[in-house]
């Protein structure tokens, strides 16, 4: 019997058109139109609001619960490495449990509550780094204070952060406490004791690092784990001598990034 061809999809991209405003991220223009929104909503259902920018489970989860996992699993990787260095008789330095943490800052939950715990640790130097992205640098104080529009561009394809909102908007940062024992000045965007450094990274820079993750490594991240890694490797690379391992989170699946040219070019 012979074979029927195959019906051919008129878009060799399963239906979603080629266009370059694909993959734009959420801005602080939109977040005010779900503000709006939201709070009609509440007002006229009566609903429960769970709101990540403000709720403290939003950096409680992190502090409970992703920090300690994490920190949980890199003592393991050093007791491991401790283990092989005796049974080679080495005479080598230990390498530091973890240098530096870098998050691509949202809501702040999850940077400010692994932040907290790494910084809580015995003997702990580690530096915590905010990643933004390129065009819109508005949390970095040498950044957002000269003036330069090309620092607020909300038109980044980043999604998950970089929403306009200066770190005085960003409740999470303030909460009683997050700086409880602390002597940081709440609403001073030129100091907060959990950041040590500000990272930036370009649309570019987060694409393509979140598709090497994906070829190289079987890791399906989206935009925000690109630019997470991209950032780490920023900082191994500029400082070989002091940051040898860095901490990053993956911070979802790149399931629902199929339609964007995060995966689709």
């Amino acid at each position: 019997q012979q074979q029927q061809p195959q019906p051919q999809h008129p878009n060799p991209n399963f239906g979603f058109p080629q266009s370059s405003s694909r993959g734009q991220g959420v801005s602080g223009s939109d977040l005010q139109l779900v503000e709006e929104e939201t709070c009609r909503l509440v007002q006229n259902l009566g609903a429960f609001r769970a709101d990540q920018f403000t709720l403290p489970g939003a950096f409680r989860a992190h502090y409970n619960y992703t920090g300690p996992e994490c920190w949980s699993q890199i003592a393991n990787l050093q007791q491991q490495q401790q283990q092989q260095e005796q049974q080679s008789s080495s005479q080598q330095q230990p390498q530091p449990l973890l240098d530096a943490f870098v998050d691509f800052v949202g809501t702040g939950g999850t940077f400010v509550g692994i932040s907290k715990y790494l910084k809580e640790q015995t003997n702990s130097k580690i530096q915590c780094h905010v990643v933004e992205p390129r065009s819109c640098r508005i949390l970095d104080p040498s950044a957002s204070n000269n003036n330069n529009n090309n620092n607020n561009n909300e038109n980044h394809k980043i999604q998950g952060g970089g929403y306009s909102k200066r770190l005085e908007e960003l409740p999470l940062f303030h909460h009683p406490e997050i700086l409880q024992g602390t002597t940081t000045i709440p609403h001073n965007n030129n100091h907060h004791y959990l950041i040590d450094g500000y990272l930036s990274v370009s649309d570019d820079e987060a694409i393509q690092t979140s598709r090497l993750l994906a070829i190289t490594e079987g890791i399906f991240g989206g935009f925000s784990s690109g630019a997470n890694v991209a950032a780490a490797a920023q900082l191994l690379k500029h400082h070989p001598e002091d940051i040898q391992s860095v901490l990053v989170i993956i911070c979802d699946s790149g399931l629902k990034y199929l339609s964007t040219d995060l995966y689709v070019t």
